[in-house]
């Protein structure tokens, strides 16, 4: 018999799934002493024919079951002739035919043929089992596989088992870090986007929300779990030079490159990102964002002179990265056609300075990713422009309408006081109530004060408390007396003091001071 003459001790499986068969191997059959039986069983999957161009079928089933197995595997194909004699043809289940097996489960094809001619014959078994009672034999032949259909997808991508005392894992490696996952909507390519520019230290925690490609896991699911993917993202350190009508700052950047975009990332969590040219609408075009990256809390006062160059991002400003010589490395580019929500940062970074300059400031109450916040963002903007900008501050003056109809602002009698304007605004952490101090001018009729005329900021106090809500995302001024406020945004919306925030109104002192 067939087994015998090749040492093979059968046990037919008593639920076929794929395996007919599970063999012991006696390595030294013609022995009539004891036997030396190898340390690996092997598996034969049979298939019988009576036609005469000696072809079987495998259907999807057949096909997993033989890529999956983890032990050695011979598929055996009998040919029975008319007179019923049998001729053995058989086939390991190597790269050959793993590669065959894979190509129809990859299709459409409800089965696949085998035949005699491209199969092994008797003479050759013996040499063939000895190859696949190999050590790490099935397991060689699942890493080139996973290797071979991986490169389809992943550039010169190379996968390896590392075994220790401590445990195993397959490490797959290739070029491109990012080829691993998917990119086809803009909601996953803004998510690798941001993973290859943002925070190096945040990098793990987005690395595990994108989505792999399935094909990936699939070629990777039958070798040693945990599986390592990695990659390279080149990267250098180059110097950026801003200049504007004030002058030229310079700063550190590292700069990033993927398969689809480059960038300079900067350790505060600014990244100045740009894709490879891609067709839009017909035409050939670079796609940039400024992105400042939310899970990194850099303080306003640690950025440094980083905040100069940041300042100096306004508009007209240009960008050009400097060589190794500390000259340009090209013609540079303008923000304004490039990155212009650079100038929205270089408007925070101003505003924020100007704000510090406040008596109580809270210190560290700021940070860079605050930019994308907006009620932050119009608390700076408001504050500085109220104590730079005396038209600001002229249009909060107010006038209460007398009872008397036939009676009009030109009625009324100025004169000069010293008044504290209570002003509300919100921080990402703390609420800051702001004390004004400016000149003015009261106006009365009949005695009666119904109205003030607001000329300069002279100064400003601030008091740090806890977070409340405001009626709106701007700056609101305490006028008193209903305890409204009036928004110091584009509509002079109307709200309420928060109910956190004790009495406040709006005070004053006579003057000799004239507007």
């Amino acid at each position: 018999m067939f087994a015998e003459a090749h040492g093979l001790l059968a046990t037919k499986c008593e639920e076929d799934f794929g395996i007919d068969f599970m063999c012991q191997v006696d390595l030294d059959a013609d022995s009539r002493g004891a036997s030396d039986v190898a340390n690996t069983l092997v598996g034969c999957c049979v298939r019988a024919t009576t036609s005469s161009d000696k072809k079987v079928k495998l259907n999807v089933g057949d096909a997993r079951n033989l890529l999956n197995s983890r032990t050695p595997l011979i598929f055996i194909l009998v040919a029975l002739d008319q007179g019923g004699v049998a001729s053995v043809h058989h086939r390991l289940i190597d790269a050959d035919f793993s590669d065959e097996l894979t190509e129809f489960l990859a299709g459409t094809a409800a089965e696949m043929s085998v035949t005699a001619d491209r199969c092994a014959n008797d003479d050759d078994f013996d040499a063939n089992l000895q190859t696949c009672l190999g050590h790490g034999f099935s397991e060689t032949i699942r890493l080139g596989l996973a290797e071979r259909r991986l490169s389809k997808i992943l550039p010169a991508a190379s996968v390896e088992i590392k075994r220790s005392p401590q445990g195993q894992l397959t490490l797959v490696e290739t070029v491109h870090m990012f080829d691993y996952y998917e990119s086809g909507t803009p909601e996953q390519e803004r998510a690798i986007v941001h993973a290859a520019f943002g925070s190096i230290e945040h990098g793990a925690d987005r690395f595990r929300a994108l989505v792999p490609k399935p094909e990936v896991l699939k070629y990777l699911r039958n070798l040693p779990a945990p599986t390592v993917l990695s990659g390279f993202l080149p990267e250098s350190s180059v110097e950026l030079r801003c200049s504007s009508a004030f002058g030229s700052v310079h700063a550190e950047f590292v700069r990033r490159r993927t398969r689809t975009h480059w960038a300079y990332v900067h350790s505060s969590g600014l990244s100045l990102i740009t894709s490879h040219a891609k067709l839009v609408e017909g035409k050939r075009v670079h796609e940039t964002e400024v992105f400042i990256d939310p899970l990194v809390d850099t303080k306003m006062e640690d950025l440094g002179s980083f905040a100069d160059f940041l300042a100096a991002c306004g508009p007209g400003s240009t960008l050009v990265q400097l060589g190794d010589d500390g000259k340009p490395d090209g013609a540079g580019f303008a923000t304004d056609a490039t990155f212009a929500p650079l100038h929205t940062v270089a408007r925070f970074v101003a505003s924020w300075r100007r704000c510090t300059a406040i008596e109580g400031w809270p210190r560290e109450s700021v940070s860079l990713r605050d930019v994308t916040d907006a009620e932050v963002f119009h608390s700076l903007t408001g504050l500085a422009a109220m104590l730079t900008d005396e038209r600001v501050i002229a249009r909060y003056s107010f006038y209460l309408a007398p009872a008397q109809e036939d009676r009009d602002v030109q009625d009324l009698n100025p004169a000069p006081v010293r008044a504290s304007l209570p002003v509300i605004a919100n921080l990402s952490g703390d609420t800051v109530l702001v004390r004004f101090n400016v000149t003015a001018s009261t106006l009365s009729l009949d005695g009666e004060v119904c109205g003030m005329r607001f000329h300069s900021v002279q100064g400003a106090v601030a008091e740090r408390r806890a977070l409340v809500q405001k009626s709106t995302i701007f700056p609101e001024a305490v006028y008193g007396g209903n305890d409204t406020t009036t928004a110091f945004g584009p509509d002079l919306q109307e709200g309420r003091v928060p109910r956190e925030i004790e009495a406040v109104s709006l005070s004053w002192d006579e003057s000799d001071d004239v507007e």
